[in-house]
């Protein structure tokens, strides 16, 4: 999420756990992720994503 110019972490993806059920407020979000065993910036992955009101999404990254 936004706010202004900076992005705001809402959730930490736990690696343990395989699926992740998260309530979002409508709007724009971006899911940024890297394997735990990585460390590098190369291997970081970006997937914007828009939350509609009402709607159920399921996002496979």
């Amino acid at each position: 999420m936004r706010d202004g110019d900076k992005l705001v972490q809402v959730y930490f993806l736990e690696v343990k756990i395989k699926e992740h059920k998260v309530s979002l407020m409508p709007g724009r979000y971006k899911i940024i992720l890297r394997s735990k065993s990585s460390n590098k910036y190369i291997s970081t992955k970006e997937k914007n994503i828009k939350i509609k009101s009402g709607k159920t999404e399921f996002i496979k990254l």
